[in-house]
């Protein structure tokens, strides 16, 4: 299984708008399992505790920055964790998207009528 960074970069997202991949991105996450769910959140805790274990023992003005740079370069080590843990989910999804948007399309023509 390949692992990607983005999901502009995703297969099966590649051909949807930056709005539609992340409606298709939070719908698989919500339909997460318990056990994958607790394991995704454990990995979110692993990646936020050491840059404050870091700051707490080292306080100074180079710790804090370090700080403020892990916690920046959070969301682009978080993401493929994400897409990782939900690509199984992400067909269903994706379907779940593509049932919605037939019928906003039928209300804004009405609404247009």
């Amino acid at each position: 299984m390949a692992i990607h960074l983005s999901l502009r970069h995703h297969p099966l997202l590649a051909s949807l708008t930056s709005d539609q991949r992340q409606q298709v991105i939070r719908t698989a996450l919500a339909r997460l399992t318990g056990w994958r769910q607790v394991s995704l959140n454990l990995y979110k805790v692993l990646l936020l505790v050491p840059p404050f274990l870091l700051l707490a023992r080292h306080p100074g003005l180079m710790t804090l920055l370090v700080t403020v740079i892990w916690l920046l370069l959070y969301p682009v080590l978080l993401r493929p964790l994400q897409l990782w843990l939900v690509a199984d989910l992400l067909p269903s999804a994706l379907a779940s998207l593509n049932q919605q948007a037939p019928a906003q399309q039928s209300e804004e023509e009405d609404n247009a009528n």
